[in-house]
Order: structure tokens, then C-alpha cells, then sequence
């Protein structure tokens, strides 16, 4: 076991990529693309926030070779809809989070109840406690009636504006000393929040199409990022 410790070391998957994967370790991040008997394995699938196994290499990149077996997920299921025999293929699109942050506005796009109901019945299968974020607040005054339903159930609701940095230390509180995952249809303001908790981050927001009414799709991949809570 020593000399296998002394070989192997552990971290977080934070990134993966049409080129390979990004480890976390110790606030460090760097590239490795994946063992080849692994590639070869079916059983090898990873996900962001994945414990993995790896050996660094002497130019800074590294070789991944596993991952150790999750205490929650976040999945997302897919299937054909055009063939009724098609087996469901459950996609894992975050692996080891506490939170999942149910973002969605109380306007532009309009607040909707399914989008709230379908996230929660997947966080629950996914052992991942949730978390109500209403966002753009500053746009109106009138809110949901159903979120009293979800409050009555327990379920922490915060109420937000980053236009007027309202509810936004509440938030940060929810979050501290935890791992989480955002989760909402796009231009409810996911990048909003992200560039308030991390200042200089950046992350791209996107409009709302005033014709449809949705938002305009401005993430395109899943990241795990460090918060500095100091």
C-alpha cells in the first residue's frame, strides 16, 4: 500500500474536455488524458467532481486511471424517443455535490413550476440535498404562491438580485464549506450569480430573446470551480 501511495495520488475531476481531463489538487489544476486500459474499460465513465486516481507526469499533465465510488450525482437521462425498446441511459453530469442550486427567475424567462419539480425529483435520486434560488428579483414584486408550498416542505428558498446585490450573502451562507451544482434553463441568471460569488471570474451571461422569451445558451460545458470563502 505505501509504494502504491507513493505511485498513485488523488483529486478532483474539474474539468473534461474534447481533448481530456482537468485534475484538482490542492487549488492546483492541470491536464491528463485517461489510461489506456481504462479508455478500454465500459465501466469507466467520469464525471466533474469525480475522486480520481492518477500519476502525474515529470511535464505537469497527468494520467488518469480511475475514480472512487460517488456519494451523490447529479444525472440526466437519455434515450430515443423514436424507438420504444431503446434502454434509458442515465448521463452523470456532476458527481459528489451536497447542493444542487435550483436557479430560476421570477421573470425574463418567466417562472415555470416543472422546471422546480423535475430538478428536485432528480436531486433527490441523486442523494443531493436542494436548494431554491429566485433570481432577478429586482423586476418585480409579485412572486410565486408555490414557493410557500416548497417552503411548508422544508426546502431553503433564497430570494436574489445581483443588479442589487439582494440575498446574495444569504446565498453565500447556504453554500459555504459545500460542494454544489447550479441547475436551471438558460438566461435565469445561473453566470449572474457565478460572477458575483467569484469576482473576475467572467463567466458569460446571455439575453433574453424577447420573441421567445428563453434564454440564449451561454454554457457549454460543466467546470468545477474553487470559491474562496475568506
Amino acid at each position: 500500500d505505501n509504494e502504491l501511495d507513493e505511485v498513485f495520488e488523488q483529486g478532483v475531476l474539474a474539468g473534461i474536455t474534447s481533448k481530456g481531463f482537468e485534475i484538482m489538487k490542492e487549488d492546483v489544476t492541470f491536464p491528463a488524458t485517461l489510461d489506456r486500459e481504462t479508455r478500454l474499460n465500459e465501466e469507466s465513465d467520469f464525471a466533474v467532481g469525480d475522486h480520481v486516481v492518477f500519476q502525474k507526469g515529470e511535464d505537469g499533465s497527468a494520467i488518469l486511471f480511475g475514480r472512487t465510488p460517488r456519494t451523490s450525482s447529479v444525472t440526466r437521462s437519455r434515450s430515443d424517443r423514436t424507438r420504444s425498446n431503446t434502454p434509458v441511459e442515465e448521463h452523470v453530469l456532476s458527481a459528489n455535490v451536497d447542493i444542487g442550486i435550483i436557479t430560476v427567475s421570477v421573470r425574463d424567462p418567466d417562472f415555470h413550476q416543472r422546471f422546480i419539480d423535475r430538478y428536485l425529483a432528480l436531486l433527490q435520486t441523486g442523494n443531493v440535498t436542494p436548494l431554491i434560488c429566485l433570481t432577478k428579483v429586482d423586476l418585480t414584486d409579485v412572486q410565486p404562491e408555490i414557493l410557500s408550498f416548497y417552503e411548508q416542505s422544508h426546502i431553503p428558498i433564497v430570494r436574489t438580485s445581483t443588479k442589487r446585490s439582494e440575498g446574495l450573502d444569504e446565498f453565500k451562507q447556504h453554500l459555504r464549506g459545500k460542494s454544489s451544482v447550479f441547475l436551471g434553463q438558460s438566461g435565469v441568471g445561473k453566470s449572474s450569480l457565478l460572477n458575483a460569488l467569484i469576482p473576475g471570474l467572467a463567466a458569460k451571461t446571455g439575453e433574453v430573446s424577447e420573441k421567445s422569451g428563453k434564454g440564449r445558451h451561454t454554457t457549454t460545458g460543466s467546470s468545477l470551480l474553487k470559491w474562496d470563502t475568506d
